[in-house]
C-alpha cells in the first residue's frame, strides 16, 4: 500500500514538473499576463490529487518563483503601456496562488481529520462488532450455564417430589404394617393363649386327643406367625435392596418336592398338593427366591381353598426356560380385584374373612422381577385361580 502512495506521489511530481517547464517555457515567449498565473494554478491544483500538503506547498512556491522569473524573462505586452500592469498582473497572479494554496492545505487537513475520524469510527464500529460478538458468545454461554441450571433444578425437583412420594408411601406402609400386623398378630397369639390354657386343664383331664388338638392349633398359631414375619423380613429386604441374586444349578424336582412336603404339614383336612415335572431335571436359576415363590403360591393356594381340594403343581425345563405353574380350585379373584392383586397389602374383597396381610403376592412379584422373570394369572370367581411364571435359563 505503501509502495504504491509513493508511486502515485511520484507520478504527480513529474508531470506538475513537466508541466510548469512547458508553461514556463511559453511565458517566457509570451507576455500572458495573468494567464500564466492561472496555468500555474492549475499545476499546483494537481497536488490536491495526494495526501501529502507538502506538494501544495512545493506547488505554491514553484508556481511563485516561475510567476517572478516569468516577468523578467517574458517579452513585454504590446497593448500594455504602462509596466506596473504587467507587474501588478503577476502580484496577483502570486496572490491567488497562495490563496489556492492556502484553501487547498486547509482542504487537504479537513480532509485529513475527515479520514481519521472515518478511520476511528471503522476502528470503533469494528470495536463495536469485536464486543457485540463477546457479548452474544458471554451471553449464550450463561444462558447454557442457565439452562445448564434450569434442568439441574428440574431434576432436583423431580427427584424431590419422587423422594417425597416415596416418603409418603413409606409412611403409608408403616401405617398399613402396624395395622396389619397387629391385627394379624392378635388372632394367633390369642389362640396360642386360649390353646395353651386349656392343654393345662385337659392335661389334668388326662384327655390326651384334646390336648394333641390343641396342640395342633399351636402349631397352625406358629406357623401363621413365621409366615407373617417372613413375608415382613422379605419386604425389608426388598425395599433397601438387599436381595442379591445368586445363581445356581440344582435339581428343580428335589427342590420343589421338598417344598411340597413341608407345605403338606399346613394343608387343611383331605387337601393335596399334586406336582408334576416335565423336561430337563436340572435348572439355573437362584435357589433360595424359587423356593420363597414356591412358599407363597402354595400357601396361598392352601388359604384360600377349601377342605378335601387339590393344589397342583407343575414344573418344566425346556429350550432354555424354567415355567412354573400353581393351580387351585379356591375362591377365585373379582374381577374388579385383580388389577390390584400384585399391590402391597391389598386383599380381594371376598377374603376379608381369610388371615392374610396381602402381601405375598406383591413379595412374588418383586422376586420374580429381581430374576427377570414373568409373571401372570387367570382367575374366576368359585373356580379357581391359576398362576404363570417364566424365567429365561442358560
Amino acid at each position: 500500500m505503501l509502495m504504491k502512495q509513493k508511486g502515485k506521489t511520484n507520478l504527480i511530481i513529474t508531470i506538475g514538473l513537466a508541466l510548469s517547464l512547458v508553461i514556463f517555457f511559453i511565458d517566457i515567449h509570451t507576455p500572458l499576463g495573468i494567464a500564466d498565473g492561472i496555468c500555474y494554478i492549475a499545476v499546483m491544483l494537481l497536488s490536491m490529487w495526494s495526501d501529502d500538503k507538502r506538494l501544495t506547498i512545493m506547488a505554491a512556491a514553484t508556481g511563485t518563483i516561475l510567476i517572478i522569473a516569468g516577468y523578467f524573462f517574458s517579452p513585454p505586452a504590446p497593448l500594455i503601456a504602462e509596466p506596473y500592469i504587467a507587474i501588478t498582473n503577476r502580484l496577483l497572479s502570486i496572490v491567488v496562488v497562495i490563496i489556492c494554496a492556502l484553501v487547498i492545505i486547509k482542504y487537504k487537513k479537513v480532509e485529513q481529520l475527515t479520514m481519521e475520524q472515518q478511520s476511528e469510527l471503522e476502528e470503533l464500529n469494528k470495536n463495536l462488532k469485536a464486543t457485540n460478538l463477546q457479548l452474544e458468545e458471554r451471553v449464550r454461554e450463561r444462558t447454557s450455564v442457565l439452562e445448564g441450571a434450569l434442568v439441574k433444578l428440574k431434576k432436583s425437583e423431580e427427584e424431590l417430589q419422587k423422594l417425597l412420594a416415596h416418603e409418603k408411601e413409606l409412611n403409608e406402609l408403616k401405617t398399613r404394617f402396624v395395622s396389619t400386623a397387629s391385627h394379624e398378630f392378635r388372632t394367633p397369639l390369642t389362640t396360642i393363649l386360649s390353646s395353651l390354657s386349656l392343654i393345662s386343664r385337659y392335661g389334668e383331664q388326662n384327655d390326651k386327643e384334646k390336648q394333641n388338638k390343641h396342640i395342633d392349633r399351636i402349631k397352625s398359631a406358629v406357623s401363621q406367625l413365621t409366615e407373617i414375619l417372613n413375608d415382613m423380613l422379605s419386604i425389608s429386604k426388598l425395599e433397601e435392596g438387599r436381595i442379591i441374586v445368586s445363581y445356581e444349578k440344582f435339581h428343580v424336582n428335589t427342590l420343589v418336592s421338598g417344598v411340597v412336603r413341608e407345605m403338606q404339614l399346613i394343608t387343611k383336612p383331605n387337601q393335596k398338593i399334586e406336582y408334576d415335572h416335565f423336561g430337563e431335571e436340572e435348572v439355573v436359576l437362584d435357589k433360595k427366591i424359587l423356593q420363597h415363590i414356591l412358599l407363597n403360591l402354595i400357601s396361598n393356594s392352601i388359604k384360600f381353598s377349601d377342605e378335601g381340594s387339590v393344589v397342583q403343581l407343575v414344573t418344566e425345563v425346556n429350550n432354555f426356560c424354567f415355567k412354573l405353574k400353581v393351580k387351585d380350585s379356591g375362591v377365585g379373584i373379582p374381577e374388579e380385584d385383580q388389577k390390584h392383586l400384585f399391590k402391597r397389602f391389598f386383599r380381594g374383597n371376598n377374603v376379608s374373612a381369610i388371615q392374610g396381610t396381602g402381601l405375598g403376592l406383591n413379595i412374588v412379584a418383586k422376586y420374580v422381577e429381581t430374576m427377570n422373570g414373568t409373571v401372570d394369572f387367570t382367575s374366576k370367581l368359585g373356580v379357581g385361580t391359576t398362576f404363570n411364571i417364566e424365567f429365561q435359563v442358560a
